[in-house]
């Protein structure tokens, strides 16, 4: 159990192929509450390979921590890959300087849960606030956010397994093409089925919170070869250059859904309908 800790890890050595830097590996169990999470490489301008906050293969509790990365190669603030339980709690993430961030990388298991936050990762290339790669992780009141100067950013990314959005943001901005949410493979549930059959009134327009806007391209999600089940919430995409101060190019795509039941064949349906 580590409580109100701080835990510093700095590689000074020279890059390699094999080269990692980890705060902590976690292979048992480990309860972690307002502890910070320092992991940095330092080394004329080159980056670590790996670079991870928590690295968990085992069960993990953490309860209002911190991860701070920079100068990572491959950095992720928790990596985890688990088939144990992982709750995480109103997590802090900042990831800087890194070629591929991953604020929080799911790579396995069927029991993750985080709740409240903010996900950060700023760098030079291809970030991601949320990457999920298989397993099943369910998320709320988060803000994902990937802001890059170059590359791809992507404020969550599914490439397998099964990603319940319930609420929070998903932001990608500031790379030439940025995504709110891009799906490659895999089931992403945004917002929350609660079996009303609902009205246009009593359907979220506004969490969750879907943007991207890139300086090219931004799109508020995209689907690949995926399962997209839209319950409530908000899209938002721009398709043209944004300056700072330029926002007449921020197009809204708000959507609500309006679910019904055909009078003659008694099949139910549903409309993802486009309200502005």
């Amino acid at each position: 159990k580590l409580e109100k800790s701080t835990v510093n890890i700095t590689n000074r050595l020279t890059y390699s192929r094999d080269d990692s830097t980890r705060a902590i590996i976690n292979n048992g169990t480990l309860t972690s509450i307002e502890s910070v999470y320092n992991s940095k490489h330092i080394y004329n301008n080159q980056r670590s390979k790996y670079l991870i906050g928590i690295e968990n293969y085992g069960i993990l509790t953490s309860n209002y921590d911190t991860m701070n990365t920079s100068y990572g190669n491959l950095s992720a603030g928790i990596y985890t890959s688990s088939s144990n339980a992982v709750v995480i709690n109103n997590i802090t993430v900042n990831i800087t300087n890194t070629t591929t961030g991953y604020g929080i990388r799911h790579q396995g298991g069927e029991n993750t849960t985080v709740n409240g936050g903010e996900v950060t990762v700023t760098g030079n290339s291809n970030g991601f606030g949320l990457y999920v790669n298989s397993g099943v992780i369910t998320t709320g009141n988060v803000t994902y956010k990937a802001e890059n100067s170059t590359g791809i950013s992507r404020g969550a990314y599914l490439n397998g397994g099964t990603l319940n959005f319930e609420s929070g943001s998903a932001i990608g901005t500031g790379a030439p093409t940025s995504y709110g949410i891009q799906l490659n493979t895999g089931t992403i549930n945004l917002g929350v089925e609660d079996g009303r059959g609902t009205d246009s009134a009593e359907v979220s327009t506004e969490y969750p919170y879907v943007k991207g806007i890139g300086t090219t391209t931004g799109i508020g999600l995209s689907m690949g070869n995926a399962t997209f089940n839209y319950y409530d919430g908000k899209l938002v995409g721009s398709t043209s250059a944004r300056g700072l101060t330029d926002i007449t190019s921020n197009t809204e795509k708000n959507y609500q859904v309006i679910n019904g039941e055909e009078e003659d064949t008694g099949y139910k349906y549903c409309i993802l309908e486009f309200i502005k």
